[in-house]
């Protein structure tokens, strides 16, 4: 289609071009004829199932809630003049999901982990004290978090207390698994909140964790997770799915 300053526009770019008030107040003749000058049929089935398409995919990527809105607006004036209807496309369900790993934070610098939702990991580590290079030598624990930073301080002070299985809950005298010379260090992942126990799922029951309840199912459809960034003792690639009651 193109566009008022002549340049060719891609459909998808064409149904969002027109505002609504001039899609309103355009007869079916100006829109025919509009048609007839930039190759685009709007009476087509094609275009309507292209906005049903679309809304699915702004509604699978979490999109700008007014730009959905925007465009349904319009392919209800379109099909309300050519006597179509918009096909329901319902967004595919997300199994897959790309998690970067930032690392490591001490005991003596967690103040800079973020305060945001997210997986935090826990670990036995060893610090260079003439270079401060932190390395993790064992996985200790897995931790969905609502907030990292305000969950990380509560476990260091062990007042930590859930009956969530996805959160940490060690016994008095954890520290003491740690090795004399060695301390704690932390990383974490960001992710949506809707995700976190998912993900944090996934994770404990492939990483086995000492510190994490063991599971015994998988209550969510197949996911996938790659892993990037520091993510030492994750595998590269997890992939889970529920398993029979």
């Amino acid at each position: 289609m193109w566009g008022h300053d002549g340049a060719m526009m891609g459909q998808s770019e064409a149904m969002e071009f027109y505002n609504q008030e001039e899609l309103e107040t355009a007869s079916v003749a100006e829109l025919e004829l509009i048609g007839e000058n930039s190759g685009t049929d709007f009476s087509s089935e094609k275009i309507f199932g292209a906005f049903g398409a679309m809304t699915a995919e702004i509604e699978e990527e979490n999109e700008d809630e007014t730009r959905h809105q925007n465009i349904l607006k319009q392919a209800e004036t379109l099909a309300a003049k050519f006597g179509r209807t918009i096909p329901e496309t319902k967004p595919k369900p997300k199994n897959e999901f790309g998690l970067t790993i930032y690392g490591y934070w001490t005991e003596d610098n967690v103040y800079g982990l973020p305060d945001i939702p997210g997986i935090y990991a826990m670990y036995e580590c060893e610090t260079d004290k003439k270079t401060y290079y932190t390395k993790p030598i064992k996985l200790l624990a897995i931790g969905e978090s609502h907030n990292i930073k305000a969950d990380v301080y509560q476990l260091l002070d062990n007042t930590l207390d859930t009956e969530n299985p996805n959160m940490i809950t060690p016994q008095p005298g954890w520290r003491n698994t740690v090795a004399p010379g060695h301390d704690i260090c932390f990383s974490y992942t960001k992710c949506e909140f809707s995700d976190l126990n998912r993900l944090a799922t996934a994770l404990i029951e492939n990483m086995h964790p000492p510190f994490n309840k063991p599971l015994t199912q998988f209550n969510y459809s197949k996911t996938v997770i790659v892993t990037f960034g520091q993510n030492l003792f994750f595998p590269k690639v997890i992939r889970d799915q529920k398993q029979a009651a």
